[in-house]
């Protein structure tokens, strides 16, 4: 059962993915707004809703330290996990001018949460001054688009997109968490322990809706919708999901971990990925290339960091 249920929601979350692909694309359409921008906005606050889901009962239950942990650990997820796996199958290129207020803005929430970090602890002011920089981001991503000419085709109908849109949202987070139960099941039956299970298969579950969002988008030739949801989903997980969280409830770090390892690891993927995009645009270099190579590198870097997990 628990391996039908890994299936089940394997087939779900691709079949979703398609289809919310499908009407995101509709949307920029009708919009008249870049793949890019919708990725980094809309998508991307689709596809975080299993982190502000977590993050929000965790807040709850007073227990915010799962909801820090997760809002930097499916950013790290997001950047060598799905980034990196999505390049490595299909080498991305993207124009630089739909990504040229998301780029530094995913840089500046990750230097704000470690900034705020700083004194190993988050402040109900804190969180509010988080949701404040969402509010400013979103803007600044919206205000700055371009208006394209594209037109919608006779197979898109602007109610139908924005409903298609919600359903593949709620089908995407529906198969993640199969996905994730079952693998959970089957690993525990297995014998490896809880503390793995939890560091690995639940934290790469809430990654599962951008990393088959972004699969799609590479697939189908939509290079600035992938990149555009991870660096929006970024945005959104510091931001909205770190905000939400100790806007409900403060949170005091026992020790320096979450800092020194979580945030700076967080914070030099970004980094790296932000220097390989801007480098190129410098030289000249327009599309941008995301190739084989530095995919390999982040998908290592991943693997570092889940070995590092279990020593740190």
């Amino acid at each position: 059962m628990h391996f039908l249920t890994v299936l089940a929601g394997l087939g779900i979350l691709i079949w979703s993915a398609e289809h919310l692909l499908d009407a995101t694309l509709g949307i920029a359409a009708q919009l008249r707004l870049p793949p890019a921008v919708v990725g980094a906005t809309a998508l991307a606050l689709g596809t975080s809703l299993p982190e502000l889901a977590i993050a929000v009962s965790a807040a709850l239950d007073q227990r915010s330290a799962i909801a820090v942990g997760n809002a930097l650990g499916s950013n790290i997820a997001n950047l060598g996990l799905a980034l990196g796996l999505t390049a490595l199958v299909f080498p991305l290129t993207i124009a630089y001018a739909p990504l040229r207020r998301a780029l530094p803005l995913s840089l500046v929430a990750i230097v704000a949460t470690c900034a705020a970090l700083a004194d190993l602890e988050l402040s109900r002011n804190e969180g509010c001054a988080l949701l404040l920089g969402l509010g400013i981001a979103m803007w600044l991503l919206l205000t700055a688009a371009e208006k394209t000419d594209a037109e919608l085709s006779d197979e898109h109908c602007g109610r139908r997109d924005w409903l298609w849109f919600a359903i593949g949202l709620v089908l995407l987070t529906a198969g993640a968490k199969l996905l994730v139960y079952g693998a959970s099941q089957l690993a525990l039956n297995f014998g490896i322990s809880e503390l793995v299970v939890g560091a690995t298969a639940v934290a790469i579950g809430t990654s599962l809706p951008e990393i088959s969002a972004s699969l799609s988008s590479a697939r189908r030739g939509e290079h600035g919708l992938a990149i555009g949801n991870v660096l929006g989903s970024n945005i959104f997980n510091l931001f909205g999901t770190l905000g939400v969280a100790v806007a409900l409830n403060p949170w005091q770090a026992p020790d320096s971990t979450v800092l020194y390892r979580d945030g700076v690891i967080c914070l030099v993927l970004s980094a790296t990925l932000a220097a390989l995009l801007w480098v190129q645009h410098w030289r000249g270099t327009d599309p941008m290339r995301i190739g084989r190579f530095p995919a390999a590198l982040l998908l290592c870097c991943y693997a570092g960091y889940c070995v590092l997990l279990f020593n740190y």
